[in-house]
């Protein structure tokens, strides 16, 4: 799932442990996050955009509409939301 935790993550000063510290999860789970290879249950969603200041829908956008936000340019979303490059579909639970 592509989503723009790093960027946040970054622009708050978060390392990915300290991210991963104040959430509840590994700092493990942030990198798979932030790599797009998992996507987080609805708790954790909340508790990342909480921490990070920002909407759930900003962190993890619909496909097609991930913004970098460095850059002020979109990125395309990739179809199959949750699946890994096997078409497995993933889903992060903790």
């Amino acid at each position: 799932m592509k989503n723009t935790l790093r960027q946040f993550r970054e622009e708050a000063a978060l390392s990915q442990l300290a991210l991963a510290e104040e959430v509840g999860v590994t700092r493990q789970c942030i990198i798979a996050l932030e790599q797009g290879k998992w996507s987080p249950n609805l708790d954790l969603a909340y508790r990342l955009a909480d921490v990070l200041g920002t909407r759930v829908e900003t962190l993890f956008p619909p496909p097609g509409e991930v913004q970098d936000r460095r850059k002020g340019e979109k990125s395309a979303g990739r179809e199959g939301e949750g699946e890994d490059e096997d078409g497995r579909l993933e889903t992060w639970l903790l």
